[in-house]
Protein backbone atom coordinates (compact mmCIF):
# COMPACT_ATOMS: atom_id res chain seq x y z
CA UNK A 1 0.00 0.00 0.00
CA UNK A 2 1.25 3.60 -0.42
CA UNK A 3 0.39 6.81 1.40
CA UNK A 4 -0.82 10.37 0.34
CA UNK A 5 -2.06 13.20 2.50
CA UNK A 6 -5.59 15.40 2.50
CA UNK A 7 -5.56 18.12 5.21
CA UNK A 8 -2.57 16.64 6.49
CA UNK A 9 -4.66 13.35 7.33
CA UNK A 10 -3.03 10.43 5.51
CA UNK A 11 -4.60 7.92 3.04
CA UNK A 12 -4.20 4.54 1.94
CA UNK A 13 -4.08 3.50 -1.40
CA UNK A 14 -2.46 0.35 -3.79
CA UNK A 15 0.82 1.80 -5.59
CA UNK A 16 -1.08 1.13 -8.94
CA UNK A 17 -3.80 4.14 -7.85
CA UNK A 18 -1.04 6.21 -6.48
CA UNK A 19 0.58 6.11 -9.59
CA UNK A 20 -2.82 7.23 -11.68
CA UNK A 21 -3.34 9.95 -9.56
CA UNK A 22 -0.41 11.80 -10.09
CA UNK A 23 -0.62 11.30 -13.65
CA UNK A 24 -3.73 12.81 -13.25
CA UNK A 25 -2.33 15.86 -11.38
CA UNK A 26 -4.30 15.07 -8.64
CA UNK A 27 -1.65 14.83 -6.17
CA UNK A 28 2.43 15.17 -6.26
CA UNK A 29 5.58 14.80 -4.37
CA UNK A 30 6.26 17.64 -1.79
CA UNK A 31 9.80 18.95 -3.23
CA UNK A 32 11.10 19.12 0.57
CA UNK A 33 10.15 15.56 2.01
CA UNK A 34 8.93 13.81 -0.74
CA UNK A 35 5.54 12.70 0.94
CA UNK A 36 2.15 12.72 -1.79
CA UNK A 37 -0.08 15.37 -1.11
CA UNK A 38 -3.17 16.25 -2.79
CA UNK A 39 -1.80 19.26 -5.16
CA UNK A 40 -4.31 21.87 -3.24
CA UNK A 41 -2.16 20.97 0.15
CA UNK A 42 0.95 21.78 -2.02
CA UNK A 43 2.36 25.83 -2.30
CA UNK A 44 4.49 26.76 -5.47
CA UNK A 45 7.87 27.53 -4.52
CA UNK A 46 10.31 29.95 -6.35
CA UNK A 47 13.84 30.10 -7.13
CA UNK A 48 16.47 32.73 -7.01
CA UNK A 49 15.78 33.65 -10.56
CA UNK A 50 11.75 33.83 -9.40
CA UNK A 51 11.14 30.60 -11.89
CA UNK A 52 9.22 27.74 -10.31
CA UNK A 53 11.25 24.86 -8.58
CA UNK A 54 8.44 22.86 -7.22
CA UNK A 55 6.19 22.36 -4.57
CA UNK A 56 6.21 21.92 -0.65
CA UNK A 57 3.79 21.03 2.20
CA UNK A 58 2.71 22.98 4.67
CA UNK A 59 5.09 21.15 7.32
CA UNK A 60 8.21 22.21 5.14
CA UNK A 61 6.91 25.40 4.26
CA UNK A 62 7.63 26.96 7.43
CA UNK A 63 10.11 25.65 8.54
CA UNK A 64 12.48 26.27 5.60
CA UNK A 65 10.78 28.98 2.84
CA UNK A 66 10.13 32.59 3.35
CA UNK A 67 6.82 34.77 1.61
CA UNK A 68 8.19 37.65 -0.15
CA UNK A 69 5.47 39.87 0.10
CA UNK A 70 6.75 42.36 -2.44
CA UNK A 71 6.91 39.23 -4.73
CA UNK A 72 4.05 37.54 -3.45
CA UNK A 73 6.31 33.93 -4.12
CA UNK A 74 7.56 31.63 -1.26
CA UNK A 75 11.09 30.82 -1.64
CA UNK A 76 13.99 29.14 -0.22
CA UNK A 77 15.89 30.75 3.30
CA UNK A 78 18.60 30.72 1.52
CA UNK A 79 17.55 32.79 -1.78
CA UNK A 80 16.77 35.84 0.49
CA UNK A 81 18.95 39.26 1.17
CA UNK A 82 18.29 40.92 4.36
CA UNK A 83 17.43 44.55 3.40
CA UNK A 84 17.28 47.52 6.11
CA UNK A 85 13.86 47.37 5.09
CA UNK A 86 13.35 43.51 5.98
CA UNK A 87 14.37 40.36 4.36
CA UNK A 88 13.26 39.91 0.81
CA UNK A 89 13.57 37.40 -2.03
CA UNK A 90 16.37 37.41 -4.22
CA UNK A 91 14.23 38.12 -7.32
CA UNK A 92 12.42 40.81 -5.77
CA UNK A 93 15.83 42.04 -4.58
CA UNK A 94 16.81 41.99 -8.33
CA UNK A 95 14.11 43.16 -10.37
CA UNK A 96 13.28 45.98 -7.87
CA UNK A 97 16.46 47.97 -8.22
CA UNK A 98 17.67 47.21 -4.48
CA UNK A 99 21.29 49.13 -3.80
CA UNK A 100 23.52 48.94 -1.66
CA UNK A 101 24.23 52.37 0.51
CA UNK A 102 27.60 53.93 0.49
CA UNK A 103 27.34 55.00 4.10
CA UNK A 104 26.38 52.06 5.84
CA UNK A 105 26.56 49.27 3.72
CA UNK A 106 22.79 48.30 3.87
CA UNK A 107 20.91 46.46 1.55
CA UNK A 108 17.95 49.22 0.57
CA UNK A 109 14.62 49.28 -1.13
CA UNK A 110 14.08 51.86 -4.27
CA UNK A 111 12.47 54.49 -2.37
CA UNK A 112 14.53 54.58 0.19
CA UNK A 113 17.45 56.29 -2.29
CA UNK A 114 18.44 60.18 -1.26
CA UNK A 115 21.83 60.96 -3.27
CA UNK A 116 25.23 59.90 -4.21
CA UNK A 117 24.73 56.60 -3.17
CA UNK A 118 23.46 56.84 0.32
CA UNK A 119 20.24 55.72 1.91
CA UNK A 120 17.71 58.26 3.23
CA UNK A 121 18.24 57.19 6.97
CA UNK A 122 22.10 58.19 6.65
CA UNK A 123 20.91 61.04 4.82
CA UNK A 124 18.82 62.18 7.49
CA UNK A 125 21.71 61.00 10.13
CA UNK A 126 24.35 62.45 8.28
CA UNK A 127 26.77 59.91 9.27
CA UNK A 128 29.47 61.44 6.50
CA UNK A 129 32.42 59.82 6.26
CA UNK A 130 31.72 57.00 8.76
CA UNK A 131 31.22 54.08 6.44
CA UNK A 132 29.57 50.37 7.05
CA UNK A 133 31.44 47.72 9.26
CA UNK A 134 34.02 45.97 7.52
CA UNK A 135 32.57 47.86 4.23
CA UNK A 136 36.22 48.81 3.04
CA UNK A 137 39.70 48.02 4.07
CA UNK A 138 42.68 50.67 5.01
CA UNK A 139 45.61 48.88 3.37
CA UNK A 140 43.42 49.35 -0.20
CA UNK A 141 41.68 52.19 0.05
CA UNK A 142 45.20 53.70 1.67
CA UNK A 143 47.89 51.99 0.92
CA UNK A 144 51.05 51.85 2.99
CA UNK A 145 53.56 54.35 4.72
CA UNK A 146 56.70 53.72 5.02
CA UNK A 147 59.39 55.39 7.65
CA UNK A 148 61.61 56.86 4.73
CA UNK A 149 57.98 58.79 3.39
CA UNK A 150 57.17 56.66 0.69
CA UNK A 151 53.99 54.55 0.54
CA UNK A 152 55.15 51.51 -1.51
CA UNK A 153 54.10 47.97 -0.08
CA UNK A 154 57.27 45.77 0.75
CA UNK A 155 56.76 42.47 1.97
CA UNK A 156 58.89 42.25 4.74
CA UNK A 157 58.45 45.36 6.42
CA UNK A 158 56.74 45.75 9.71
CA UNK A 159 53.82 47.67 9.45
CA UNK A 160 51.31 48.67 12.37
CA UNK A 161 48.01 49.42 11.89
CA UNK A 162 45.20 50.66 14.90
CA UNK A 163 41.75 50.11 15.08
CA UNK A 164 40.49 52.95 18.16
CA UNK A 165 36.89 52.53 19.23
CA UNK A 166 35.08 55.68 20.67
CA UNK A 167 32.03 56.61 21.55
CA UNK A 168 30.48 59.65 20.78
CA UNK A 169 28.41 62.66 22.63
CA UNK A 170 27.85 64.52 19.97
CA UNK A 171 27.47 64.71 16.19
CA UNK A 172 28.72 61.63 14.96
CA UNK A 173 29.71 63.35 11.17
CA UNK A 174 31.42 66.30 12.58
CA UNK A 175 33.32 64.39 15.44
CA UNK A 176 34.89 61.89 12.52
CA UNK A 177 35.77 65.10 10.09
CA UNK A 178 37.63 66.49 13.61
CA UNK A 179 39.56 63.43 13.89
CA UNK A 180 40.08 62.92 10.11
CA UNK A 181 41.61 66.73 9.91
CA UNK A 182 43.81 65.78 12.35
CA UNK A 183 45.25 62.45 11.86
CA UNK A 184 45.03 63.45 8.35
CA UNK A 185 42.37 62.18 5.43
CA UNK A 186 45.00 60.03 3.50
CA UNK A 187 45.80 58.20 6.76
CA UNK A 188 41.89 57.13 8.45
CA UNK A 189 39.02 56.08 7.82
CA UNK A 190 36.45 55.64 9.90
CA UNK A 191 33.73 52.82 10.47
CA UNK A 192 30.43 51.84 12.24
CA UNK A 193 30.72 49.12 14.89
CA UNK A 194 27.66 46.93 16.05
CA UNK A 195 28.84 46.84 19.29
CA UNK A 196 29.33 50.79 20.09
CA UNK A 197 26.25 52.96 21.76
CA UNK A 198 26.75 55.75 19.87
CA UNK A 199 30.77 56.02 18.11
CA UNK A 200 32.83 54.75 14.97
CA UNK A 201 35.78 53.39 14.52
CA UNK A 202 38.74 55.23 13.49
CA UNK A 203 40.90 52.55 11.33
CA UNK A 204 44.62 53.65 10.32
CA UNK A 205 46.73 53.04 7.05
CA UNK A 206 49.17 50.08 7.72
CA UNK A 207 52.51 52.07 8.95
CA UNK A 208 55.99 52.25 9.99
CA UNK A 209 55.63 52.64 13.90
CA UNK A 210 57.83 55.90 13.97
CA UNK A 211 54.91 57.12 11.40
CA UNK A 212 51.46 55.76 13.74
CA UNK A 213 53.92 57.70 16.72
CA UNK A 214 54.01 61.12 14.59
CA UNK A 215 50.06 61.13 13.55
CA UNK A 216 48.98 59.93 17.11
CA UNK A 217 50.74 63.00 18.39
CA UNK A 218 48.20 64.76 16.85
CA UNK A 219 45.10 63.36 18.37
CA UNK A 220 44.52 66.27 20.99
CA UNK A 221 42.07 67.40 22.93
CA UNK A 222 40.39 69.37 20.24
CA UNK A 223 39.59 66.88 17.66
CA UNK A 224 38.99 64.26 20.51
CA UNK A 225 36.55 66.23 21.75
CA UNK A 226 32.97 64.43 23.04
CA UNK A 227 35.17 61.09 22.69
CA UNK A 228 35.43 58.56 24.98
CA UNK A 229 37.57 55.23 24.98
CA UNK A 230 39.09 54.62 28.31
CA UNK A 231 36.16 54.76 30.16
CA UNK A 232 33.60 52.52 28.80
CA UNK A 233 32.79 48.86 28.81
CA UNK A 234 32.60 48.72 24.88
CA UNK A 235 35.99 50.04 23.08
CA UNK A 236 39.37 48.61 23.00
CA UNK A 237 42.28 49.14 20.81
CA UNK A 238 43.24 47.10 18.27
CA UNK A 239 47.19 46.78 16.78
CA UNK A 240 47.64 45.23 13.94
CA UNK A 241 51.25 43.91 12.49
CA UNK A 242 52.20 42.31 9.16
CA UNK A 243 52.37 38.49 9.52
CA UNK A 244 54.88 38.50 6.69
CA UNK A 245 57.02 39.98 9.39
CA UNK A 246 56.71 37.35 11.77
CA UNK A 247 58.45 34.61 12.00
CA UNK A 248 56.38 31.22 13.27
CA UNK A 249 58.63 30.75 16.26
CA UNK A 250 58.65 34.45 16.77
CA UNK A 251 54.76 34.57 17.06
CA UNK A 252 54.79 31.29 19.58
CA UNK A 253 57.64 33.22 21.51
CA UNK A 254 54.74 35.83 21.71
CA UNK A 255 51.47 33.85 22.04
CA UNK A 256 53.23 32.26 24.90
CA UNK A 257 54.40 35.50 26.64
CA UNK A 258 51.25 37.20 26.80
CA UNK A 259 48.73 33.99 27.86
CA UNK A 260 51.35 32.73 30.11
CA UNK A 261 49.27 33.11 33.36
CA UNK A 262 52.72 33.70 35.33
CA UNK A 263 52.38 37.42 33.17
CA UNK A 264 48.89 37.80 33.74
CA UNK A 265 49.54 41.05 36.11
CA UNK A 266 51.98 42.48 34.05
CA UNK A 267 50.05 42.41 30.50
CA UNK A 268 46.75 43.11 32.40
CA UNK A 269 48.67 46.51 33.44
CA UNK A 270 50.29 47.27 29.79
CA UNK A 271 46.71 46.63 28.46
CA UNK A 272 45.21 48.56 31.18
CA UNK A 273 41.83 45.49 31.43
CA UNK A 274 41.83 41.98 32.28
CA UNK A 275 40.76 38.78 30.76
CA UNK A 276 37.55 39.74 28.38
CA UNK A 277 34.77 37.93 25.62
CA UNK A 278 36.76 39.77 23.28
CA UNK A 279 39.95 39.33 24.04
CA UNK A 280 40.54 36.11 25.45
CA UNK A 281 43.73 34.41 26.64
CA UNK A 282 44.56 31.00 27.77
CA UNK A 283 47.30 29.33 27.86
CA UNK A 284 49.81 28.77 24.58
CA UNK A 285 52.69 27.08 23.46
CA UNK A 286 55.40 27.88 20.92
CA UNK A 287 54.13 24.77 18.71
CA UNK A 288 50.23 27.12 18.13
CA UNK A 289 51.85 29.78 16.01
CA UNK A 290 51.41 26.55 13.39
CA UNK A 291 47.67 27.48 13.28
CA UNK A 292 48.26 30.86 12.19
CA UNK A 293 45.85 31.58 9.30
CA UNK A 294 43.20 29.15 10.52
CA UNK A 295 40.15 28.20 11.99
CA UNK A 296 41.10 26.19 14.56
CA UNK A 297 41.99 29.81 16.62
CA UNK A 298 39.27 32.16 17.76
CA UNK A 299 38.78 35.41 16.39
CA UNK A 300 38.04 36.80 19.55
CA UNK A 301 42.25 35.80 21.17
CA UNK A 302 44.24 37.86 23.14
CA UNK A 303 46.46 37.50 20.08
CA UNK A 304 44.39 36.99 16.95
CA UNK A 305 46.22 35.09 14.66
CA UNK A 306 43.27 33.91 11.78
CA UNK A 307 44.14 37.02 9.65
CA UNK A 308 45.82 36.02 6.27
CA UNK A 309 47.94 38.81 6.59
CA UNK A 310 48.00 40.52 9.97
CA UNK A 311 48.43 39.18 13.09
CA UNK A 312 45.73 41.21 15.96
CA UNK A 313 46.33 42.27 19.47
CA UNK A 314 43.30 42.59 20.86
CA UNK A 315 44.14 42.75 24.43
CA UNK A 316 44.18 46.92 25.00
CA UNK A 317 41.24 48.91 26.81
CA UNK A 318 40.73 51.95 24.65
CA UNK A 319 42.02 55.29 25.20
CA UNK A 320 41.91 58.67 23.83
CA UNK A 321 44.90 59.89 25.49
CA UNK A 322 47.74 59.69 22.62
CA UNK A 323 50.47 58.59 25.08
CA UNK A 324 48.35 55.57 26.10
CA UNK A 325 47.90 54.59 21.90
CA UNK A 326 51.59 55.01 21.76
CA UNK A 327 52.13 52.93 24.36
CA UNK A 328 50.41 50.09 23.13
CA UNK A 329 51.65 50.45 19.63
CA UNK A 330 55.21 49.85 21.26
CA UNK A 331 54.38 47.69 23.65
CA UNK A 332 53.29 45.54 20.59
CA UNK A 333 56.50 46.32 18.90
CA UNK A 334 58.87 45.77 22.00
CA UNK A 335 57.33 42.30 22.15
CA UNK A 336 57.74 40.96 18.96
CA UNK A 337 62.02 42.62 18.74
CA UNK A 338 62.20 40.77 22.55
CA UNK A 339 60.58 37.53 21.11
CA UNK A 340 62.43 37.50 17.97
CA UNK A 341 65.96 36.17 20.26
CA UNK A 342 64.40 35.25 23.46
CA UNK A 343 64.80 31.39 24.74
CA UNK A 344 61.88 29.82 25.60
CA UNK A 345 62.50 30.27 29.65
CA UNK A 346 62.36 33.95 29.26
CA UNK A 347 59.25 34.81 28.18
CA UNK A 348 58.18 35.96 31.28
CA UNK A 349 57.72 39.48 33.09
CA UNK A 350 61.15 39.95 34.37
CA UNK A 351 63.26 38.96 31.85
CA UNK A 352 60.93 41.02 29.56
CA UNK A 353 61.54 43.90 31.73
CA UNK A 354 65.39 43.32 32.17
CA UNK A 355 65.53 43.56 28.58
CA UNK A 356 63.43 46.64 28.18
CA UNK A 357 65.67 48.72 31.17
CA UNK A 358 68.40 48.35 28.57
CA UNK A 359 69.58 51.82 27.63
CA UNK A 360 68.51 51.59 23.53
CA UNK A 361 65.41 49.59 24.29
CA UNK A 362 64.51 51.82 26.89
CA UNK A 363 65.07 55.17 24.33
CA UNK A 364 63.54 53.10 21.58
CA UNK A 365 59.98 52.74 23.73
CA UNK A 366 60.33 55.45 25.66
CA UNK A 367 56.52 55.92 25.95
CA UNK A 368 56.31 52.54 26.68
CA UNK A 369 58.76 52.57 29.56
CA UNK A 370 57.53 56.00 30.97
CA UNK A 371 53.86 53.89 31.38
CA UNK A 372 55.46 51.16 33.20
CA UNK A 373 57.66 53.54 35.75
CA UNK A 374 54.18 55.10 36.63
CA UNK A 375 52.69 51.87 37.37
CA UNK A 376 55.88 50.80 39.39
CA UNK A 377 57.07 47.77 36.89
CA UNK A 378 60.26 49.95 36.04
CA UNK A 379 62.28 52.65 37.89
CA UNK A 380 62.57 56.20 36.34
CA UNK A 381 65.46 57.23 34.58
CA UNK A 382 64.91 60.72 33.07
CA UNK A 383 62.77 63.59 33.82
CA UNK A 384 59.79 62.53 31.75
CA UNK A 385 59.58 59.02 33.44
CA UNK A 386 59.67 60.66 37.37
CA UNK A 387 56.84 62.86 35.61
CA UNK A 388 54.79 60.25 34.66
CA UNK A 389 54.23 58.67 37.86
CA UNK A 390 52.98 62.28 39.17
CA UNK A 391 49.92 62.56 36.43
CA UNK A 392 46.44 62.99 37.42
CA UNK A 393 43.96 60.37 36.79
CA UNK A 394 42.02 61.14 33.52
CA UNK A 395 39.94 59.61 30.98
CA UNK A 396 42.22 56.92 29.01
CA UNK A 397 44.79 56.89 32.18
Amino acid sequence: MSTYFVGGEPREVSAETLDLMVERGEIAACSQTGDYYVVDDLTLIHGANGRECGAVCARALGAHYFYCEGADIWTHHENTVQTREGRVSMAYYRDADFFTCDACGNDCGPDDYAEDGICTSCYENDRGIIRGYHNERAEETLGFFNADGTNDYRRKALYFGVELEVECSGHLAESAERVRDALGAERVIFQDDGSLSHGYEIITAPMALSVQREMWVQFGNRCSRGLTSHNTSTCGIHVHVSASAVSALQLGRVLVLINDPRNKSFIECVAQRGNGEYARKGKKRLSDARHRGSVETSHYDAVNIQGEHTIEFRLFKGNTRPDRIIKNLEFVAAVLDYCATAGASELLTAPFLAWLARPDNRKSYSTLYAFLCEKGYATPYNKACKDARSQPITEGN
